[in-house]
């Protein structure tokens, strides 16, 4: 059952399921305590960001969501204390569409369709996985986690070779960096100098690294 097709259909004669197209920096959708959105979405095409807000206010990158991955997975439950989940949002980083459904809709398809039903199951193992997954490098340094997240990003954004050369979109910044490791952008650029001058950081503006010795190096300081 190609159901994704069947949802984009429902959404021309049914307002519990909503198709709609993003461009960047576009808020798809947003959490927060004051703002208790009760959709699920699934994005479709294009590339977003989710972004959880810190101790500060300011709204930081947390990670990448991309072709097929769900959010607002915490709306399936029924109990969940949600004044304790962390305020965060979905923004656009380039041109992309999305369906927002309906939790009770959702829900009755779920049960009544086991295709459905079991890719809902397997985003949200992913989603959970990820999230225990950050935590076994909590401890690594920063320069690790730079040259982790660098290899993570190209896996997610599904960024493709060219003799082992990475060329990144535009939005993959020394600031984006910054937020997505929750450092200092001048600590950033520092670890960047360092991999320029390993030759594993080939450009900045955009983003260019040599994968093979991101690796390299990657597998050299993951014990430091």
């Amino acid at each position: 059952m190609d159901f994704i097709t069947f949802f984009k259909d429902e959404a021309l004669c049914t307002s519990d399921v909503r198709h709609n197209h993003f461009t960047y920096k576009d808020v798809l959708f947003e959490y927060s305590s004051l703002k208790k959105n009760e959709d699920i979405g699934i994005l479709l095409s294009g590339d977003a960001v989710m972004e959880i807000r810190n101790s500060k206010g300011v709204w930081v990158p947390n990670k990448i969501i991309k072709s097929e991955d769900i959010f607002g997975i915490e709306n399936f439950a029924t109990d969940i204390r949600k004044n304790r989940l962390a305020d965060y949002r979905i923004t656009g980083l380039d041109g992309g569409n999305l369906l927002l459904f309906n939790r009770e809709y959702l829900l009755i398809h779920m049960s009544t369709q086991p295709e459905i039903l079991q890719f809902i199951l397997d985003k949200t193992a992913n989603a959970l996985v990820d999230i225990t997954y950050i935590h076994r490098y909590s401890q690594s340094s920063l320069a690790y986690k730079l040259l982790f997240e660098i290899s993570r990003l190209m896996t997610d954004l599904n960024l493709p070779t060219n003799e082992n050369i990475v060329t990144f979109p535009k939005y993959i910044t020394i600031t984006f960096l910054a937020g997505y490791l929750r450092s200092s952008r001048n600590r950033i650029l520092e670890e960047i100098i360092k991999l320029e001058n390993q030759e594993v950081v080939i450009s900045r503006k955009p983003l260019v690294v040599d994968l093979q010795k991101v690796k390299q190096v990657c597998r050299a300081r993951q014990y430091e």
